[in-house]
């Protein structure tokens, strides 16, 4: 027991050095088939009605091609996939139908690229909580997912989209 304990006491440390957290280091992974999932994180949110973001990598370790084809998140009325693109000076955000996963490939859904945007939020995300969605794929099926709520700007959940225009 004394060496978990000491090992435990060491990781601790390293993520403490490292600016990360326990929760963000250690948040879940699933798999579906041949399809893994893992780093779901989402921004917190500063009113009720707006909108929040999903972020996530998902690695495709079968022979075959998948398509991430959408999700569903309860605190959301509706879930839509996007992608964020320059276009001259301006970031323009677009909804697209599905999320390419080629076999034996890795995928990020990250800040600045592909996400989910959950839209007309019920309740804030307030850091450190969770953010249950399903996620859907065209031949994996479904699965339960939590996104960790991870602080941004200091906690606050302000962000600003004015830069950002919706297509």
């Amino acid at each position: 027991m004394r060496c978990f304990r000491t090992r435990m006491f060491r990781v601790l440390i390293t993520l403490a050095f490292s600016g990360l957290s326990p929760a963000v280091a250690l948040s879940a992974n699933y798999t579906l088939g041949t399809i893994e999932i893992s780093d779901l994180w989402t921004r917190p949110t500063a009113t009720v009605g707006g909108s929040g973001v999903g972020y996530m990598t998902i690695r495709n370790n079968g022979p075959s091609p998948d398509r991430l084809l959408g999700a569903y998140c309860p605190i959301a009325l509706m879930t839509v996939l996007h992608d964020t693109k320059r276009v001259g000076n301006v970031m323009e955000m677009r909804e697209i139908a599905a999320v390419d996963l080629p076999p034996g490939k890795t995928v990020q859904l990250a800040p600045g690229g592909k996400h989910l945007m959950m839209m007309d939020i019920k309740d804030k995300f307030v850091p450190g909580g969770k953010i249950s969605c399903t996620l859907r794929f065209e031949n994996a099926g479904s699965v339960d997912v939590d996104f960790d709520v991870r602080p941004m700007n200091g906690g606050t959940g302000k962000e600003d989209h004015s830069h950002m225009h919706m297509q």
